[in-house]
């Protein structure tokens, strides 16, 4: 409401302004506003059944339910665009050094859960859910999904899943088992330069 009352435009207008076409990502749309793709993914949730089946919901009208999330998750992106956004956000193509830094500074949170600390709009995850790695950024769930977007520092890489279900135990199944895989491979990496830089 703020972003809109002061540019006199939609939130969709701006983040499009700022955001997608200077980054080059073209497949973010913000629900309500924007039409989203028919070639979206399929979503499906337990909505209406008692007996715990699930319904494909994707198209079914979404005004009630995405203005819950409207500005603050209610965004629809591929996973390629959304790690791209993440580099981006967390390597400083976005934020002052300065207003990084401050989104950076964590607050301990006392309640469990995938994080030990929460700084403005980021997560600091707990690192038994990335393998012992420092990671920043963002999880969520929403009927019939469910999001990681994480940047591993250490290493200046960002992930994405997506997964079309909500079900974090999936999401965090899937993080933990890619940061593992990467990991693996970037020591590799680096011991290999190091080889190759003794020779």
């Amino acid at each position: 409401m703020i972003i809109e009352k002061i540019s006199g435009s939609t939130l969709s207008s701006e983040f499009k302004k700022y955001f997608w076409l200077p980054l080059n990502i073209k497949n973010a749309y913000l629900s309500i506003q924007e039409d989203i793709p028919n070639n979206q993914v399929h979503v499906f949730g337990d909505n209406f059944n008692d007996d715990g089946s699930n319904n494909d919901l994707t198209f079914l009208p979404r005004e009630s339910h995405e203005s819950i999330t409207f500005g603050s998750a209610g965004l629809f992106m591929t996973s390629q665009d959304l790690a791209y956004w993440c580099q981006a956000l967390f390597e400083g193509k976005i934020l002052s050094e300065q207003s990084i830094s401050e989104m950076l500074k964590f607050v301990p949170t006392g309640s469990g859960g995938n994080m030990d600390g929460y700084g403005l709009g980021v997560q600091r995850f707990r690192k038994q859910v990335t393998n012992g790695q420092i990671a920043y950024g963002h999880s969520g769930a929403n009927i019939g999904t469910s999001a990681y977007l994480l940047y591993l520092p250490d290493y200046h890489i960002s992930i994405a899943i997506l997964i079309n279900d909500m079900n974090h135990d999936c999401t965090e199944t899937i993080v933990r088992n890619i940061v593992n895989i990467l990991v693996k491979n970037m020591k590799k990496l680096k011991y290999a330069d190091t080889d190759l830089k003794l020779k």
